[in-house]
């Protein structure tokens, strides 16, 4: 199975929505159900405990992108 601790996440989200941070086989299979209620594609991705950092990119043709700024995750993760 996988490498665990692990996020999974819609592959396509935004936010922290759909995200759940796996411990166990039983949190993945729950976190991979909880992401396919946003998409049909998942991205499962090795947790590396440390800081977070996120850049919003506005756009269609011509893209903008905002200054980086510290991510703070919600508590349950």
């Amino acid at each position: 199975m996988a490498l665990l601790p692990a996020m999974i996440k819609p592959l396509h989200g935004w936010s922290s929505v759909g995200m759940t941070l796996a411990h166990t086989e039983e949190e993945l299979r729950y976190g991979m159900e909880k992401a396919l209620l946003f998409e049909s594609n998942v991205l499962i991705e090795s947790y590396i405990k440390g800081h977070g950092y996120t850049v919003a990119v506005l756009g269609n043709e011509k893209l903008d992108a905002l200054p980086v700024s510290p991510y703070i995750l919600p508590i349950h993760f």
